[in-house]
């Protein structure tokens, strides 16, 4: 990574927020630009930005835009095409850094999660407990969440532990709808961040799909039926508009922080930078930090650098959020999740609550084929992690 110079912008001198720190993505992708949560700018290259804060149509048409990040109920959904390979996490970048959560626990509170490992009858469930573990879990929610599953067969645990799973989305409301779906207009982007905290933390997910809360030991009678996830689903969504909205957004997970940001009316949709924090706070590593990365929709190198950085990320297990929207402005979020043999990223769409898939070509040719996968035909933006591996020269990634 080459050095970067730092310049700061504020609302009175560029039109970006406090926490909107612009940066030009090295090298290959001209006219990018990326922003983090830390109060400061960096850039390689002064001069373009510039060009861009003045001329260019992404930038200049941004702040007039990103105000009206509005999700908008496509006409045409393509349905959820059916399960991942495997039929359920963790990905092998998750196990990974489960493992390694696990060796690195003091002595004690490895033979504290031995033991509730002893409880569970097979792979899949000590996966999901190390899950959990790495999520932050201590031994006592540990222990309860291993009782719950434990009856459960390996089969059975995605259903209610994998929000993207085939078993969910293909469950329907009696209202007729999938039970993860944006519960209004402007929460699309509060929708992807919940099912990006139930795919980090099993607890979670097993207490929306469930309505079992392993932090209690309490649980709720509507059970796993579809409109008892659906209204589980929709407290959490609206716990986290209001902190992506917040100018100090607390997140309720195990790497919580507080940070002041900058106020976000909740009537516009999820604050880019809002969401940045939050999903920060989702991966709960010190090492893992989230920046907002804009592309102008037009440019097929633009887009397709950073389809190799959300590619990158779902590798290594972090979901990735992406701001879709019309060739005039980004209107709603949809969640990378994964990633199929073949390459085709799979997305999960609160508009539908469902999964589609979408390969390398068709996210940078944009049209009614990413319209299908993602609700609308141009990606205006994605929330990417800095550190999912060694960086290649001249990316920003570190």
């Amino acid at each position: 990574m080459r050095p970067s110079s730092q310049i700061r912008w504020s609302p009175r001198t560029g039109g970006v927020p406090a926490e909107g720190d612009v940066v030009l993505l090295g090298g290959t992708a001209p006219g990018a630009v990326a922003w983090d949560d830390d109060g400061t700018t960096s850039q390689d290259g002064e001069g373009a930005v510039r060009r861009m804060m003045t001329g260019a149509r992404l930038v200049h048409r941004l702040w007039g835009a990103l105000g009206g990040v509005l999700a908008a109920t496509p006409e045409r959904c393509e349905p959820d095409p059916g399960p991942r390979p495997g039929g359920e996490p963790p990905s092998v970048g998750d196990a990974a850094r489960h493992t390694g959560a696990f060796d690195a626990l003091a002595p004690d509170d490895r033979a504290a999660v031995d033991a509730v490992l002893a409880r569970v009858p097979g792979e899949r469930h000590r996966e999901w407990v190390l899950a959990a573990r790495a999520a932050g879990s201590r031994p006592a929610v540990l222990g309860r969440f291993a009782d719950r599953i434990a009856a459960l067969g390996a089969g059975a645990l995605p259903g209610v532990l994998d929000p993207t799973s085939a078993h969910v989305t293909a469950l329907r409301t009696s209202g007729g709808g999938r039970p993860l779906r944006q519960s209004t207009a402007t929460t699309c982007g509060s929708a992807a961040l919940v099912v990006a905290w139930m795919l980090a933390d099993p607890v979670r997910a097993l207490r929306v799909l469930d309505g079992f809360d392993a932090t209690t030991g309490t649980a709720d009678p509507a059970g796993a039926t579809a409109d008892g996830i659906a209204s589980r689903f929709r407290r959490e969504e609206l716990e986290v508009q209001a902190r992506t909205a917040s100018p100090a957004g607390r997140s309720s997970g195990s790497g919580s922080r507080s940070r002041v940001g900058v106020p976000w009316p909740r009537s516009l949709g999820t604050a880019p930078w809002g969401a940045s924090r939050e999903m920060t706070d989702i991966a709960g590593d010190p090492r893992t930090r989230y920046r907002v990365v804009v592309v102008d929709p037009g440019s097929a190198a633009q887009v397709r650098r950073l389809h190799g950085e959300v590619v990158r990320a779902v590798g290594a297990g972090l979901a990735v959020p992406l701001y879709t929207g019309s060739e005039a402005v980004p209107r709603h979020v949809v969640l990378a999740v994964g990633q199929e043999p073949d390459g085709r990223l799979r997305l999960f769409d609160p508009a539908t609550g469902g999964v589609t898939r979408i390969g390398e070509d068709g996210l940078v040719a944009g049209g009614d084929g990413l319209r299908r996968a993602a609700s609308w035909p141009r990606l205006w933006a994605a929330i990417v992690p800095r550190a999912v591996g060694p960086a290649d020269p001249g990316t920003t990634l570190s």
